[in-house]
């Protein structure tokens, strides 16, 4: 609830009025234990109005101290803070016990062993402090005269000149030339301090750089700058804003490294992948995300000659249905379906789930496939490749090697024919191979 207006009007109690303090009595008064009878057993006299007014006194401006300034006292190198504890320092930010704390000030505990920023958050991902609300409230805009850049040192050169930068202390401006190493950042030819990304890591430490005409936003926080803000000159891209059309390319923990992939890129520009992974623009499939494409078994269509049988299997726990391939003769199982949308022709691996129902022995499985357009006829397939795979235990998940197809791709949105055979002449297996499902990934 809010404090009753005479609250808010309470003043200093005999500010101007005589006051003693109690240590000042004879015989001393000990705040620690106050009036006691023990004081009167030794002679002393009845508490005097001075003592009063010095003890409301000192209660009241300690209410009136705390109510100007906003409830958080102004760091004192006499307290001892017991964590948690928040404090006002001398550069007027706020600030927030790391541990219990004694005459250590949190302006000039650049490590945070004892205090750190007020919303500022430290954690294993992250080098430097995240950066706490407000601290860009005091934005010194500078003008394209007063920026240079030096051997990868920007140098501002505000007016009226700065003699000090204090914590929170935040520049905008733009690049009149590009970088390509770690940038520090001098302001009126104090001490550069490193400029780093909200990870922590030091701008240009790995590309993309700063270059030209980029307008960047900056904040000082405990001896570095802090890349707070981008609005990209051109093309570049650096942690931050990207443009309609921009490709994103994200690195650990979810840096982005760039966001615009041109016709041709090295391993220099974006600083992160070998070169032997880059081409045209394109990063090779095992540095993307896979897409999986699950094909049952039991969704599958026996054709009427050695065609593979329906296996309903009840194990403990668990039912299952798969399509037994006998060892006989030659079976098939086969497949239609579309595309997926988002395939891009990358090379497909093909891989079988099977049980055997033998502890020993190969099993050899091809596919076959085909992808007719429309108006295409059903039917003339061709060989993709086959993997021998050998029985471990009966009854036992069997997932093979992949089957890798690098030709005869199908087209994202075609229909996909798609034939699995058990072929005999090339394992030697004495019993069912049960097919749980075909999966590929690309």
């Amino acid at each position: 609830m809010p404090l009753p207006p005479e609250a808010l009007l309470i003043e200093e109690w005999a500010a101007t009025g005589d006051r003693t303090y109690p240590e000042d009595r004879t015989p001393a008064i000990d705040r620690a234990f106050g009036w006691t009878s023990a004081f009167a057993m030794a002679g002393g006299p009845t508490p005097a109005y001075e003592v009063f007014n010095q003890i409301l006194g000192e209660i009241t401006a300690f209410q009136v101290y705390t109510r100007d300034h906003g409830g958080l006292a102004e760091w004192n190198a006499a307290v001892t803070y017991d964590h948690p504890a928040y404090v006002t320092g001398s550069n007027g930010l706020v600030y927030q016990s790391v541990q219990d704390s004694f005459n250590v000030n949190p302006v000039t505990d650049t490590d945070n062993s004892d205090w750190r920023l007020f919303g500022s958050v430290a954690d294993g991902s992250v080098t430097g402090p995240k950066l706490a609300t407000g601290l860009r409230s005091r934005v010194e805009y500078v003008q394209a005269a007063q920026v240079q850049v030096v051997s990868n040192e920007i140098r501002l050169t505000p007016s009226p000149a700065m003699t000090s930068l204090p914590e929170g202390q935040a520049f905008r401006f733009q690049m009149p030339a590009a970088t390509n190493g770690e940038v520090t950042v001098a302001v009126n030819a104090m001490t550069a301090m490193p400029l780093r990304d909200r990870f922590g890591v030091q701008v240009g430490a790995a590309a993309p750089h700063l270059i030209d005409n980029d307008v960047i936003d900056i904040v000082h926080i405990g001896g570095s700058f802090y890349l707070t803000g981008f609005r990209p000159g051109t093309a570049s891209r650096y942690d931050a804003g990207i443009a309609e059309g921009d490709v994103p390319l994200l690195g650990p923990n979810g840096r982005l490294l760039a966001a615009r992939l041109p016709s041709t890129i090295s391993a220099s520009q974006i600083g992160a992948l070998p070169a032997s992974k880059i081409t045209s623009g394109k990063m090779d499939a095992d540095r993307l995300p896979n897409r999986v494409l699950w094909l049952p078994a039991a969704g599958g269509s026996s054709p009427s000659s050695n065609g593979a049988d329906t296996s309903d299997q009840n194990v403990t726990g668990f039912s299952y249905t798969a399509m037994a391939f006998d060892s006989s003769s030659d079976e098939h199982l086969d497949f239609m379906f579309p595309m997926p949308s988002e395939y891009g022709g990358s090379d497909i691996a093909w891989r079988a789930y099977w049980i055997p129902a033998s502890n020993a022995g190969t099993v050899n499985w091809a596919i076959r496939l085909a992808s007719p357009g429309d108006n295409g006829s059903i039917g003339s397939l061709s060989s993709v490749g086959s993997v021998t795979d050998t029985a471990q235990t009966s009854g036992r998940v069997h997932i093979t090697a992949a089957i890798t197809q690098s030709a005869g791709k199908p087209a994202a949105g075609d229909l996909v024919l798609l034939r699995v055979t058990r072929d005999v002449s090339a394992d030697n297996m004495a019993a069912d191979a049960r097919l749980i499902a075909i999966r590929a990934e690309w």
